[in-house]
């Protein structure tokens, strides 16, 4: 038979054992600015919206896109810094290539990115999973009326 003090040191060691092994999860998230509803998006009826009511739902763009011009992309902060980078202005007019467009259009791009990460430990392993959600939004504008010619939205 086990002595008292023997078995309380005992039962000590293992409950410590256990505890110090057991399984635990936390989930982060990151966002960068609200994610474009696309409902919203909806809400844009090409030759009827106008700039300002772009304006008005999704608020200032992240960049405008003027034929023959260079963009600098913003990269996602917190996740790498090093994905900034310059994009000719008409690899966005590509996207709407049907309508011909000419030195009156623009294109306000809007993204918006959002980060979730999973933490875990399971029998004293961690491990970490992400999901990156980015939604992107190109809408073409005819600067001389103010209306929107057409728009591009991409969950990805």
């Amino acid at each position: 038979m086990m002595k008292p003090s023997r078995f309380f040191c005992t039962l000590l060691t293992v409950i410590s054992m256990l505890a110090g092994s057991g399984c635990g999860v936390v989930g982060t998230r990151y966002r960068i600015e609200s994610p474009l509803q696309a409902s919203e998006v909806k809400k844009i009826s090409p030759g009827k919206t106008t700039r300002r009511e772009v304006l008005d739902l999704f608020g200032p763009p992240a960049a405008i896109a003027r034929r023959g011009q260079e963009i600098v992309t913003v990269p996602v902060p917190g996740i790498r810094k090093e994905s900034s980078q310059q994009v000719q202005a008409d690899t966005f007019f590509a996207l709407f290539s049907a309508y011909a467009p000419n030195d009156s259009h623009v294109i306000y791009y809007y993204w918006r990115a959002e980060m979730r990460e999973t933490h875990g430990v399971i029998l004293g392993a961690m491990g970490t999973l992400g999901k990156l959600s980015v939604d992107k939004l190109w809408v073409l504008i005819d600067e001389r009326t103010g209306v929107v010619v057409d728009y591009v939205f991409r969950e990805e």
